[in-house]
């Protein structure tokens, strides 16, 4: 019996928007070299990228969380209590040098 394992939605989005960019930087050059000038692919190419810099920035944050709830629950209890504090400190300093009301 063969056992499928479910890949996660975000992985899949991943796997997309690369193959999103590959596609866009093979038909980029091959067109560059057939007409010369690409001046409007450009900005194509720089979306692509955009798009997946937004995507990767998201996924390993999302890995980042989820690991660190993980690790979290490896830990004695004590130790739990001594990074959820330190957590919340550094989440308050993010939160102070984060302020954008300018005044």
């Amino acid at each position: 019996m063969v056992v499928i394992k479910k890949v996660e939605f975000s992985k899949l989005i991943v796997i997309a928007v690369s193959m999103f960019i590959l596609a866009i930087v093979g038909i980029s050059f091959y067109l560059m070299f057939q007409l010369g000038d690409l001046s409007a692919l450009t900005e194509i190419i720089i979306g692509s990228f955009a798009l997946g810099s937004l995507t990767y920035s998201y996924y390993f944050w999302k890995s980042k969380n989820e690991n660190l709830v993980k690790i979290m629950n490896q830990l004695p209890d004590e130790q739990q209590d001594i990074v959820e504090e330190e957590l919340k400190d550094e989440f308050r300093n993010n939160v102070n040098q984060d302020d954008f009301t300018n005044n």
